[in-house]
């Protein structure tokens, strides 16, 4: 009896957690909500605690400043904001608690973390907390105090002037990141043939969404969706390094949509939005399933429809033109000092120039004598030139610059 008595106890129990998680997960937060209780006390799994703890509870920082800091190893910026946060974290000591939060597997993040000497936690396989705080893109920072969610934002709004106003109970302004919206759009079941070009959504999210029937991009420049038309032959981040402009610099700003990002200063950020909301849009093209048309065909719709936008918006065309223009060569050489090559990584060589072609926005060649892989370990949270190329030739590797005439993407301004 006593056994049975035990039984329906336990089960109990459980049925009681299974209920309260789940009545946890449906709850999504906004600046201004109150933290549920469960969520205080909901057991967060972490590495990398400096008191060797497996598990971490949010209400241990309960009378502290709290910064949720979602992120993601192969995120540069998110690196970068890493980096800061962790020497925050030592100025601050007591006051302050930064959980760094990913959803990626535990041995994805203690590789990277064993690599550098944060002194910072990190929770893995996250799903709970992204479920309260959703998100489209990282860095994603939560504030809470007091048990209050202050500000959801991005990672440039975490300096020393503002953790310190926060903890003096002192208004910060900031620009709230808002990523998450609705991409159910559909036309109607009849619908043929639809496509739109709108202004930006607000929030730091670009995104291109693609399917066998049409494409859905938010936030993006004209530049991108050029790309996207352009695309095919080559890939998109290939052909992004092979851009010719013939154009005023004032106008190329346009159609990149390139600035300074946001920078952390409320007065600057604003004026950054509203810039980009005359150089950000929406493009939807949709085409009934029944018509069957194939991916080259999609491309051939935008071409043709951006072709005339962008002539009526900002008087450009476009073209794939032969152009001499400079390209990279990956080549070995003599390392300028001796580098630790078992902490070097075997890296696919093709891998390594689609990402250097990626980040250096020039064609990367690698030369014929270079094997399928090589070890480098290469940091590209500052991926300029001049530090990557400082960062090859002290292992052992170099980029030679040469002209060749190639395929490239032209824009300029459309004649008369």
């Amino acid at each position: 009896m006593n056994v049975k008595k035990c039984v329906r106890a336990l089960l109990c129990l459980y049925l009681t957690l299974i209920i309260a998680m789940d009545a946890v997960k449906a709850q999504t937060l906004k600046v201004g909500d109150t933290l549920p209780p469960e969520l205080w006390n909901m057991p967060l799994q972490v590495i990398n605690h400096q008191e060797g703890k497996e598990t971490l509870t949010l209400s241990e920082y309960r009378d502290k400043l709290i910064i949720l800091d979602f992120w993601a190893t192969w995120c540069g910026t998110c690196i970068k904001s890493l980096s800061k946060l962790d020497t925050l974290q030592r100025e601050f000591g007591g006051q302050l608690a930064i959980v760094p939060i990913t959803n990626e597997p535990r041995e994805k993040v203690l590789t990277f973390l064993t690599k550098r000497s944060y002194q910072l936690p990190s929770v893995f396989n996250d799903t709970l907390l992204r479920k309260h705080f959703p998100y489209r893109s990282v860095p994603h920072q939560v504030w809470v105090k007091a048990g209050v969610v202050l500000a959801i934002t991005g990672a440039e709004y975490s300096t020393q002037e503002n953790i310190s106003k926060t903890l003096d109970n002192n208004s910060v302004q900031m620009i709230m990141k808002e990523d998450i919206f609705d991409l159910s759009e559909a036309p109607p079941q009849t619908t043929v043939y639809q496509s739109a070009l709108k202004p930006r959504i607000k929030n730091y999210n670009s995104e291109i969404l693609r399917n066998t029937n049409g494409i859905n991009a938010y936030n993006v420049s004209l530049k991108a969706l050029l790309l996207e038309a352009y695309s095919g032959e080559y890939s998109r981040h290939q052909l992004n390094s092979m851009v010719v402009w013939e154009m005023s610099d004032s106008l190329k700003k346009v159609i990149s949509a390139e600035g300074l990002g946001f920078q952390g200063d409320y007065a600057k950020d604003t004026l950054y939005s509203q810039w980009l909301d005359r150089t950000l849009f929406c493009y939807t093209l949709a085409l009934s399933p029944h018509l069957k048309v194939d991916k080259i065909s999609v491309r051939k719709i935008i071409k043709h429809e951006l072709t005339m936008l962008m002539r009526v918006l900002t008087g450009v065309e476009s073209s794939i033109e032969k152009r001499t223009i400079e390209h990279l060569i990956l080549v070995k050489e003599q390392p300028s000092v001796k580098s630790n090559v078992n902490s070097a990584e075997n890296t696919a060589t093709s891998q390594l120039v689609k990402i250097l072609t990626y980040e250096l926005r020039t064609p990367v060649i690698a030369d014929a004598s270079l094997g399928d892989t090589l070890k480098l370990a290469l940091d590209m949270s500052s991926p300029d030139r001049g530090n990557i190329e400082q960062q090859l030739h002290r292992q052992g590797f170099a980029l030679r610059s040469v002209m060749k005439e190639t395929d490239t993407l032209v824009i300029t301004t459309a004649k008369p």
